[in-house]
């Protein structure tokens, strides 16, 4: 698959390079982020994306603010796929 932009052309491979090197300190970047934050705050903050998510509301604030409360990119899109699901490109 090649993603195309103007003037550039970046193969989906490129993009998504993950380097193994790298992947003990960011786990533990993750798991220090975890310990500091107000795991309170972070959690009501996710419920709030969960709930906008049912409703139909505009997600936007509700990210924003769980972000600022140091939810993880990965517990918000668990919130939204509990709601959404995940999508599986048909063959």
């Amino acid at each position: 698959m090649i993603l195309e932009m103007p003037s550039v052309r970046v193969s989906r491979k490129e993009v998504l390079v993950r380097r193994p090197e790298r992947q003990g300190s960011e786990v533990e970047r993750v798991r220090e982020a975890r310990a500091r934050r107000d795991a309170a705050a972070a959690t009501a903050a996710l419920n709030e994306v969960e709930l906008a998510a049912r409703s139909g509301e505009n997600l936007m604030p509700r990210i924003i603010a769980a972000v600022e409360a140091y939810a993880t990119l990965g517990e918000i899109a668990d919130a939204m796929r509990r709601v959404f699901g995940e999508y599986s490109e048909a063959i």
